[in-house]
């Protein structure tokens, strides 16, 4: 066939039979009916074809076959594919293949899928719509069934003009539902007629008897709240004229629900609506709207003071009770500004005792009532500056230099000579709010003399978020351990003070011992206070304290009390206050510790329980073992695109494990890839059932083969190998294949920052190691100075001598010199078809695109643009997309409110520039199939206030964070340029 892509997602069978029946010029349809072609099949070959802006040839005959197939299965869903698109085609060929007596069921079929019902300006009795299958359908159809279709505005109107007498039988029916009648169709018609009042009228009145007395959400319920919704409408329509039929069931629970009905209750009823909507709330119905708290501010001795407690006081706020607060606020009647500040005052203390949400509400309700510039609740905001929520203070802070920025310097002068913390901190938050010179140098001057490290560290944290680097906390010194015994002598002076952390699953009695090296045995006081210590900590760190104890203590030994206890803590309901338990098990366990945290991590995934995944993480890494660290660097590569926060966690334990031992996080990954068993040749021996040895060796291009005593090589592990070493050679294709992923993300990722290893150093990785010296000899190395600049360029043969692109060696003797993966953005053309030739001629396969990397380079004129519009507009099959981008260092955006994801990212942590592409119609369940919109590009710096990092969340336009392309780094613009090239299929992916 010409267009392949019609094609697309059939399967092979299904592709022949198709290709067979278009050459063959059309043919036998129920003959290709009876072969083997799933349903899925056709409808996914219809909506591709239906999408061609033009049908002729070969799509005039795939559209007979549709309905050929159609017309076999007497289901014409395959066709209505084209509904909208190739309307006056589909109805020639209809009026052509269908016969007479099948036409009223085709027309039947299509009422069942979207038509665009839109009238012309001058519509007719035959003609009425613009569409032709509406039309179509309108000469055709009966319309004696399909009465949901009254819905739509433009048909009812057709048919209360055209065919009065249909309509009015369908109004008069209650049978109907009220969802196909009280709906926008019947509003139009009434909006043009009241010929038809009576009959609605009569039917409306019907559903809500039946509803009115049922609870929410039922069928008949609904219903009911539709038709009264409805009547009410018509009744504005009508100048008031249904006022006494409405006014016999607004006072239903059910009706105070609607916004129609509050309205209609404070017009006719105000002394009774607020009485009215509190007790219909009170019952699980009630809607509030403006007037209704007009009138409750009125009647604040009354019933309107106990409403607008009950809208404020809910655990969350609701739309109600935003507007509520709103009236609040700015309509307070004079005199009255107390009891309205103790109302709201209360609904703040109310969110705090929810137990559902602990204090996390609060910040949500005070955020809302700091959005209204109303001096009310100013009290209320210099006491939460001054309270123990961050949130509150940060809220309370903003609100005060927004509303009262001429007192805030003598405000926080007051509170900063306090004797109490709390105060001392608020003036350090409304100082850092401030944010002015004065402010600032004032906010350094108080780190400088404040005594408590509290405070220090929060004055710290603001400093930075403006800038200002204070000085430094002094680290902790902690007492060194000379013996367990002198530990333990140690805790008898302060045991008063230890106590067993709150932990009712926590059976201490029921774990072993505890053992040191020299083979002495915890008292159960010193495992209290290991525990207390270690519970103490927030966070996964370990307790700055123990270190010195742990050194005494036998890893190995205490791996069965690892496992006791772990035993406890899953046994337990696994709250975060307990977290500290996976700790403890961590930093006196061993490896086989790894297995028992990692095995439940999907389950708790799929739970909506990541946080615990995100705990064993952050455990695994007190492990510190080189087992710990190739663990943690799986869990980032496998959920690297999926449960993202796993692979932050992993991440951020390693960053950790990193900074504590002084080294970058790169570092630290290369160091913990083992040699895998593989001698300095890169080979590793095997025993064959036989006693012959069976060679693994890994090749320059990262396959790993097998050598048998024939001397040939085998990519699969041989069959014959024994028990033991079948296994070991499992494990070893298993992980080797995990670190190499790992590896190559990894250094792909520095030839785009630029890193650099020094000589010394890049002689033991690369060349020592079997692992890495083979991405030595597939990548091409430069030379750089310690100014940066690149001399010249090497790579390693597999005999180990360092050559340059014409084979000349290359001696790197100087050990000032710096070595890096070479970007071709940093070689000229000359040089690049050198090492083609080279590559060519040697058949090296590299690691990844390095040399033949496509290059993009800025345009000058470009260099104040901020959006990159290069993919917007471009829409692709989502399947397609999440291959190419997530194969190319993309990640997926979060995932919004009903599924939806707005945007992708990926990011240079190194230069410290993230890029985001917009999404359109990209659902989370989105496939093959499934057609998205690409948008524009943005380039930005990373959000340090993002707690998450993984989200990625897209800034707009004008987000200060957006870089222009001129900002932007040569090699960051080169790569994403050539990634959208990529993801939009305009270049090999």
């Amino acid at each position: 066939m010409r267009n392949i892509q019609w094609l697309k997602g059939l399967s092979d069978e299904a592709r022949k039979l198709i290709e067979a029946y278009v050459e063959d010029g059309g043919g036998d349809v129920p003959r290709l009916a009876t072969q083997w072609i799933a349903g899925y099949e056709i409808e996914s070959f219809s909506k591709l074809l239906a999408k061609e802006p033009e049908l002729d040839g070969e799509g005039r005959i795939c559209l007979k076959m549709l309905f050929g197939l159609s017309a076999h299965n007497s289901d014409y869903r395959w066709v209505s594919n084209f509904i909208g698109h190739h309307d006056e085609l589909l109805i020639s060929l209809a009026d052509e293949l269908i016969d007479a007596s099948a036409i009223p069921g085709f027309a039947r079929s299509l009422g069942s899928y979207q038509i665009k019902w839109v009238l012309r300006e001058t519509p007719s009795d035959d003609e009425p719509f613009e569409s032709v299958a509406a039309n179509y359908l309108w000469r055709n159809h009966d319309f004696s069934q399909t009465v949901w279709m009254t819905r739509d505005e433009a048909l009812a109107l057709a048919l209360a003009r055209y065919r009065p007498d249909k309509f009015g039988t369908w109004i008069a029916d209650p049978s109907i539902g009220a969802d196909a009648g009280a709906s926008a169709g019947w509003l139009a018609v009434a909006e043009e007629t009241e010929s038809f009042d009576q009959a609605m009228i009569d039917t409306l009145l019907v559903w809500i008897a039946e509803g009115a007395e049922i609870p929410p959400h039922h069928e008949k319920s609904n219903a009911a709240v539709r038709a009264f919704e409805f009547l009410c409408k018509l009744n504005k329509l009508r100048g008031g004229s249904f006022k006494e039929l409405l006014m016999k069931w607004v006072r239903k629970p059910l009706f105070i629900a609607t916004r129609e009905g509050v309205e209609l209750l404070v017009e006719e009823a105000p002394d009774e609506v607020c009485g009215l909507v509190f007790h219909a709330k009170n019952s699980g119905y009630g809607r509030g709207t403006r007037g209704l708290y007009r009138l409750a501010l009125q009647d604040l001795d009354g019933m309107g003071s106990k409403l607008l407690e009950k809208e404020i006081a809910a655990s969350y706020l609701s739309m109600a009770g935003d507007l509520a607060l709103e009236v609040m606020l700015t309509e307070t009647p004079a005199g009255k500004e107390e009891v309205i500040r103790r109302m709201i005052r209360i609904g703040g203390e109310g969110r705090h005792a929810t137990k559902s949400r602990s204090q996390s509400g609060a910040p949500d309700y005070w955020e809302e009532v700091a959005k209204h510039d109303s001096l009310l609740m100013a009290p209320e905001m210099r006491e939460l500056l001054c309270g123990k929520s961050r949130a509150l203070r940060e809220i309370a802070a903003d609100w005060l230099v927004r509303m009262q920025a001429d007192e805030c310097a003598e405000l926080a002068g007051r509170l900063g000579g306090s004797k109490g913390i709390p105060d001392r901190i608020g003036a350090a938050f409304l100082l850092g709010r401030l944010g002015t010179p004065e402010a600032i140098r004032r906010l350094v001057e108080m780190h400088a003399v404040e005594p408590s490290k509290t405070v220090r560290t929060e004055i710290g944290q603001l400093a930075s978020t403006r800038g200002i680097s204070v000085e430094k906390e002094p680290e902790r010194v902690v007492e060194s351990v000379g013996s367990i015994g002198e530990f333990e002598k140690g805790l008898l002076k302060k045991a008063k003070s230890i106590r067993m952390p709150k932990a009712p699953w926590l059976n201490v009695e029921a774990l072993p011992g505890l053992v040191s090296v020299s083979g002495e045995t915890l008292s159960e006081l010193a495992v209290t206070y290991l525990f207390q210590l270690q519970a103490r900590q927030k966070g996964g760190e370990l307790a700055p304290e123990l270190e010195p104890v742990l050194s005494h203590l036998d890893r190995g030994k205490n791996a069965v009390f690892a496992h006791a206890l772990l035993d406890q803590w899953f046994a337990s309901d696994m709250k975060a206050p307990t977290r500290w338990a996976l700790n403890v098990a961590a930093m006196l366990g061993d490896d086989s510790i790894i297995d028992r945290l990692i095995r439940p991590i999907p389950e708790w995934c799929g739970q909506n329980h990541g946080s615990r995944a995100e705990w064993c993480a952050h455990a695994i890494a007190l492990l510190g073992s080189e087992g710990a660290m190739q663990t943690l660097d799986a869990l980032i590569q496998r959920y690297r695109n999926h449960r993202k926060y796993v692979s932050a966690a992993a991440s951020d334990a390693i960053r950790t494990l990193a900074e504590i031992q002084g080294i970058s996080e790169d570092e630290m990954a290369e160091r913990i890839v083992p040699d895998f068993g593989f001698n300095a040749e890169g080979e590793r021996q095997f025993t064959a059932k036989s006693g012959e040895k069976v060679t693994a060796r890994l090749r320059a291009d990262l396959k790993l083969v097998w050598q048998v005593g024939d001397g040939k090589e085998a990519g699969t592990i041989p069959k014959n190998l024994t028990s033991s070493d079948s296994d070991a050679a499992k494990d070893l294709k298993k992980f080797l294949t995990q670190a190499l992923k790992s590896q190559t993300l990894r250094l792909e990722r520095t030839m785009i920052e630029g890193r650099r290893w020094e000589l010394k150093v890049w002689r033991e990785r690369f060349e020592a190691h079997p692992v890495f010296r083979c991405y030595a000899e597939s990548l091409v190395w430069g030379v750089y100075d310690q100014q940066g600049s690149l001399k010249r360029t090497f790579r390693r043969y597999a005999n180990g001598i360092l050559a340059d692109a014409s084979g000349e060696p290359e001696e790197l003797e100087d050990e000032e010199m710096m070595i890096g993966l070479v970007h071709p953005l940093m070689l000229d053309d000359s040089l690049k078809s050198s090492w083609r030739a080279h590559l060519r001629r040697f058949k090296v396969k590299p690691a990844f695109g390095q040399i033949d990397r496509a290059i993009e380079l800025l345009d000058p004129l470009h260099g104040n643009r901020r959006e990159l519009r290069l993919a917007e507009g471009c829409q692709i099959d989502a399947s397609v997309f999440r291959n190419r981008a997530m194969g190319r260092g993309w990640s997926i955006g979060s995932t919004q409110d009903g599924g939806y994801i707005y945007d992708c990212f990926r990011k240079f942590p190194g230069l410290c520039v993230e890029v985001y592409l917009a999404l359109e119609d990209f659902h989370a369940t989105s496939g093959r199939g499934d057609e998205i919109k690409l948008g524009i590009a943005l380039f930005a710096k990373p959000d340090a206030n993002q707690k998450r990092a993984y989200l990625g969340v897209m800034p707009g336009v004008d987000d200060e964070r957006v870089l222009r392309f001129g900002e932007v780094p040569a090699v960051v613009y080169s790569e994403t340029v050539a990634d959208l090239k990529a993801i939009m299929g305009e270049v090999k992916a």
